[in-house]
């Protein structure tokens, strides 16, 4: 889809579930060596790709609402 301030709501929408789910995997270890070596991998991998969606999704919200919203750093 192309950025569209009528697609923003579901971008964003895809980005909190991310983050969400990137909290649950990564919630109950100690520190990060444990966190990657966990469940062969699995949560690591899917947080990386966790913060590659949430990334895409960024990409694709729309010049107007990042307007709107401009003290939010959209890029980081």
């Amino acid at each position: 889809m192309l950025a569209n301030i009528k697609n923003d709501l579901l971008y964003l929408l895809n980005m909190i579930e991310g983050i969400e789910k990137i909290f649950i995997y990564s919630n109950n270890f100690k520190n990060a060596e444990e966190f990657f070596e966990y469940n062969e991998q699995l949560n690591f991998n899917a947080t990386l790709n966790l913060f590659g969606l949430i990334g895409e999704n960024a990409g694709k919200i729309s010049k107007e609402l990042k307007d709107n919203y401009n003290k939010l750093e959209w890029q980081k």
